[in-house]
């Protein structure tokens, strides 16, 4: 799914974050199921770095009913991280080395319909590696205003468990989206 946000403030960009993520699952058996995912960040204001990573492994379907499911995966996989020099200066905090290194991610997702046009949803993505682990959680709520457009409010938390000294942990999203399909 791919996502590009910008902020403006007083006429120059302030903010600018660009994403995109896929993936795929193949059920094997019985609530059993293997995947493929792939992730791009490029974040110019947030943690100075562009994040490349792919992963695979294997789920499961830990409760699926008519109107709720969660899926539990975990897997091996390689992350890439390229810093932005351009915001980067050489006496800067932030490291400046690129880093490749295999990682461990893993991802609970659960959803919820409690009404025909209302899903809930849940996420959280932990991906630790020798450099950084990171923890993600999101929440969205989607509401189909018709067949073709919804509402979606979501917001996000990522944790680092490195960051440079004087630097917070955390960072925060919170979009309010309409969503047009085809």
């Amino acid at each position: 799914m791919p996502s590009l946000l910008w902020q403006k403030k007083d006429g120059q960009e302030d903010k600018r974050k660009m994403s995109m993520s896929l993936k795929s699952k193949r059920m094997i058996r019985d609530g059993y199921y293997f995947y493929g995912n792939g992730s791009y960040v490029d974040d110019r204001y947030g943690p100075y770095y562009a994040d490349s990573l792919v992963s695979t492994g294997i789920g499961y379907r830990l409760f699926s009913y008519e109107t709720f499911q969660t899926l539990v995966d975990i897997g091996p996989g390689f992350r890439h991280q390229d810093p932005n020099l351009d915001e980067i200066k050489s006496d800067s905090i932030v490291k400046q080395e690129v880093v490749n290194e295999v990682v461990l991610q893993s991802t609970v997702d659960m959803q919820w319909k409690p009404l025909k046009t209302l899903t809930l949803s849940a996420k959280f993505n932990v991906v630790s590696g020798k450099s950084n682990t990171t923890l993600e959680s999101s929440f969205n709520a989607t509401n189909a205003i018709t067949d073709n457009i919804a509402l979606n409010l979501g917001y996000t938390q990522t944790y680092y468990s490195w960051v440079p000294e004087g630097m917070k942990n955390s960072d925060t999203t919170t979009t309010i989206s309409l969503i047009y399909t085809l």
